[in-house]
């Protein structure tokens, strides 16, 4: 899955209104809370990343979460 679609599903995950960039700040999205954060360790889990929990708490940006991705996501 490139980045692009992968962002598009993070921002589903996060029922976060409008389109996520690379390199966005997750403390500018609302939506980025605890329930947020589990949302994403879901879809984490789902494209076969290892998800630990500290890891998704210390995300700061959505490259930090497509780095976390790993090969799931490429551009």
């Amino acid at each position: 899955m490139d980045s692009a679609a992968f962002l598009k599903r993070v921002a589903e995950a996060l029922d976060h209104n409008g389109e996520l960039t690379r390199g966005q700040a997750f403390e500018d999205i609302e939506t980025w809370d605890s329930l947020g954060m589990l949302s994403i360790m879901a879809l984490l889990e789902e494209l076969g990343a290892d998800v630990d929990t500290d890891a998704i708490a210390a995300l700061r940006t959505t490259d930090d979460l497509i780095a976390m991705a790993g090969p799931a996501v490429h551009d």
